[in-house]
């Protein structure tokens, strides 16, 4: 009994033994385990790392083209408000000089009716001219024939 209780405890021994065999490997295989996944998150971690800091030099970059972005779009509007202060401008200088160039129309078709109105006159005058130098011309030639024919006869009278 004796003999059967001691090889009960050495095969349980045996037993024991090799389960302490099998933890021991599968501590092993989890201690590889571990091993292997703290590379991993190590790996992981310094890719986090790294694209933290590109994410955040993009952001950065971002940030710098945004205030470039801003400040162009403010230089924008101060254009944009000069060209519209320009745009008034010249049209306010248009329409100066169309009312000036109107005016200057007016005044030409006024001088222009006065200048037909003076020579309709002068024709007229012309025409009453031509007719008194027409009629003085005629005058002229009777004088001239009496005086000629009063020489003739003045001649005969001595």
């Amino acid at each position: 009994e004796k003999e059967d209780s001691l090889r009960a405890k050495v095969e349980k021994v045996a037993a024991l033994e090799l389960d302490k065999e099998h933890l021991q490997n599968a501590v092993d295989d989890l201690g590889s385990q571990i091993e292997l996944l703290e590379l991993q998150l190590q790996t992981e971690k310094e890719s986090f790392e790294t694209r933290h800091h590109e994410v955040e030099a993009l952001l950065i970059a971002k940030d710098d083209e945004i205030e470039a972005l801003e400040s162009g779009k403010e230089e924008l509007k101060r254009a944009l408000d000069d060209l519209g202060d320009l745009v008034q401008q010249l049209e306010e200088q248009l329409q100066v000089e169309k009312e000036s160039h109107e005016q200057l129309q007016h005044d030409m078709d006024e001088s222009l009716q006065s200048k037909r109105s003076e020579c309709s006159t002068m024709s007229s005058e012309k025409q009453e001219l031509q007719g008194r130098v027409r009629d003085l011309c005629i005058k002229v030639q009777q004088l001239e024939e009496r005086s000629k024919m009063d020489k003739e006869s003045f001649g005969t009278k001595e």
